[in-house]
């Protein structure tokens, strides 16, 4: 029987990692370079600091089997945020109102909206940055895991799971084209902007 949940909370020390798992109140590690950085000096201007938040495994779940576990060394995490989150670096999207239908019709085509958040503000949604991905180490990622008590493990249920997986192949599988051959496609070019807008990491 359908309840209306979109997700089930799990243990936070359960065994399997499967794609489409909600990740709140984490802290992952991450290599940044330093702006300007030539080839040659790059291994100076690395230095591992960290990024907490919320995140979702997309890494597909047939490759986090346990059978593949030796082979599959990193997951790839993309970073999620609430909408009231993601307005404040994207004001022109403040009313909910705007972002959401937009978001629906995917004319944002680097962010997914997720389903709506049990998290804080259950009136919130939860929005997902396919352009903010990071890889990690699957060993890390587990003992992080399960070394971090405040984790809260989320699982997406069927259609949800399916369907953000349908959109971040979409996005990496398309076929690349230059920013310069479509300036009039002005959905393009607000989610391009409105990716870099959300990305602290990314010199504007």
């Amino acid at each position: 029987m359908d309840d209306g949940q979109w997700f089930d909370q799990i243990s936070k020390d359960t065994k399997d990692l499967l794609q489409g798992e909600l990740l709140v109140d984490i802290e992952i590690p991450i290599i940044k370079i330093l702006n300007n950085s030539s080839i040659t000096s790059i291994k100076s201007s690395a230095h591992l600091t960290t990024l907490k938040g919320m995140f979702i495994v997309l890494t597909q779940s047939c490759d986090l089997e346990e059978s593949n576990a030796k082979t599959l060394t990193k997951v790839v995490l993309a970073q999620v945020s609430l909408i009231s989150d993601f307005v404040k670096t994207n004001p022109k999207y403040a009313k909910k109102e705007n972002i959401v239908p937009i978001l629906e019709q995917k004319k944002l085509e680097l962010f997914s909206l997720l389903a709506p958040s049990e998290f804080d503000n259950p009136h919130e949604m939860l929005i997902v940055s396919l352009f903010h991905i990071e890889l990690v180490d699957q060993t890390t990622l587990r003992t992080l895991m399960h070394k971090n008590r405040k984790l809260t493990r989320y699982r997406l249920r069927s259609p949800y799971t399916e369907n953000l997986s349908h959109r971040f192949g979409n996005l990496f599988s398309r076929v690349a084209i230059q920013e310069k051959d479509f300036p009039n496609n002005p959905h393009r070019q607000a989610s391009i902007q409105a990716a870099r807008d959300s990305n602290p990491n990314i010199t504007k």
